[in-house]
């Protein structure tokens, strides 16, 4: 079922290298690993972003935001230089405006034109940026625990969301472009449901015991999972906040949620090494995929539902067939964990953002099936 073996999947992988930033600026394509074709970043690599057409990527890292050509691994352009000490990137769903957030201000820029179309504003660090499916509203989430909407076209304030008792740390839309969820930092511990066109706040979901660490709406928009400190994954009705199902089963943190492009089943990922298949309207343990030695940070199923890739503190990523939950391929060559795979637009390139500590490079890798 798997189309694996048709694709050609590009791996960006980042290792951590002792190297002067001088050096590591200019270190784009000596001693390349077997395999690698190029790297991406300068400094510190922080996150990767796709342009949603995926034929660009945008590269945060401690000097600046760098873009690429997705295919080549080209240097393209630099959007911001080393005054850029960046929190957050989001594009709009049109690939025409990104977001960027640095400290307490979000600067919208054309990444064509390096125009800066608006300066908006928080009172504190500015954690989290999210658009709506239709990319006319901006959202961002901040450490003032406030979530501020605003026109993405304009950079006008359309509303201040207030609620929340600590940072807020993490945000998700739902497909519908209907409701908004919000999670709050250690001291607050909430999920809130939030009504986009009104601002009113529809639910706060309070059973969470410890902190929540991931959550995740279904494709119909009508249920939110989340997973926490606890290992138990909570499937909520995304209107009116009740609990529907609690998932058992994992032993330690759940850091990622995944629900498959058809909806019938959710994959999460663990602190006890493992990924679990679930029946997202029974709750049902349909599989438990075993392989990883340390715990997995990040699940996310292909464009085409065939394949789940995992990424881990193993320093692998691990393809899986996602009917069957067979080994499909294992990806090494990182010299430091992986905390997020994602896939290109297309389902061809995956890029893992990881945690980076002083002077890196990132290589981008092609691997053929």
């Amino acid at each position: 079922m798997t189309h694996l073996n048709l694709l050609t999947i590009l791996i960006i992988l980042f290792s951590v290298l002792s190297l002067s930033n001088n050096f590591a600026e200019e270190y784009t394509r000596w001693n390349l690993p077997e395999g690698a074709v190029a790297r991406f970043g300068k400094g510190s690599i922080i996150e990767l972003v796709y342009f949603p057409d995926g034929t660009r990527l945008a590269v945060k890292s401690s000097i600046g935001i760098w873009i690429y050509d997705a295919h080549t691994g080209e240097e393209v352009d630099l959007l911001a230089g080393d005054t850029w000490d960046v929190n957050a990137l989001a594009f709009s769903p049109d690939g025409k405006t990104l977001a960027v957030a640095k400290d307490k201000n979000i600067r919208l820029l054309d990444p064509d034109t390096r125009h800066q179309k608006n300066v908006l504003g928080h009172t504190d660090f500015v954690g989290c940026l999210a658009f709506s499916p239709t990319g006319e509203t901006l959202v961002s989430g901040s450490n003032d625990m406030t979530i501020r909407l605003w026109d993405a076209d304009t950079g006008k304030l359309l509303r201040t969301l207030t609620g929340h008792t600590d940072n807020v740390k993490s945000l998700a839309y739902s497909p519908n472009g209907k409701m908004l969820a919000s999670v709050g930092a250690r001291n607050d511990n909430t999920i809130r449901l939030w009504d986009i066109q009104t601002g009113a706040l529809r639910q706060t979901i309070t059973e969470h015991p410890e902190d929540i660490y991931s959550i995740v709406y279904s494709a119909d928009s009508l249920t939110l999972a989340s997973g926490g400190q606890d290992g138990k994954i909570r499937l909520w009705d995304a209107h009116t906040g009740r609990l529907l199902k609690t998932l058992i089963g994992h032993t330690g943190i759940v850091f990622s949620l995944a629900y498959s492009i058809d909806g019938v089943t959710l994959a999460s990922g663990s602190l006890d090494n493992t990924i679990r298949l679930w029946n997202a309207h029974t709750g049902r343990s349909l599989k438990t995929l075993i392989g990883h030695t340390k715990y997995v940070r990040s699940v996310k199923y292909s464009p085409d539902g065939s394949t789940l890739a995992s990424g881990s503190h193993d320093r692998t990523i691990r393809f899986w067939n996602a009917d069957t939950g067979e080994l499909l391929k294992t990806i090494t060559g990182h010299t430091t964990y992986i905390s997020s795979v994602t896939y290109s637009p297309d389902g061809k390139r995956l890029p893992p953002e990881v945690h980076m500590v002083k002077f890196a490079c990132g290589m981008y890798r092609q691997v053929n099936s």
